[in-house]
């Protein structure tokens, strides 16, 4: 699997991954997913509009981690 390949899977998982979790009609629906890498680790990026709604660790084997607080060094970077 290519690189493109492999972060638009890894786009979609995260896309799917939100509307699992958002169990209710109240949360916000994402417009985007952004793949940023921040000390090596990746992290998937759901955000509607300027909001950031969702943010998701990539381990190194792909599996999809949600993270409840994003790193000190993530809301420096934004």
């Amino acid at each position: 699997m290519t690189r493109k390949h492999e972060d638009e899977d890894i786009r979609r998982r995260t896309y799917a991954a939100w509307h699992s979790k958002a169990e209710s009609t109240d949360k916000p629906l994402p417009n985007g997913c952004e793949l940023v890498v921040l000390e090596g680790r990746r992290y998937a990026v759901l955000h509607s509009g300027i909001q950031v709604i969702a943010v998701y660790r990539v381990r190194p084997s792909g599996q999809l981690k949600y993270l409840t607080r994003p790193p000190k060094l993530f809301k420096e970077a934004m």
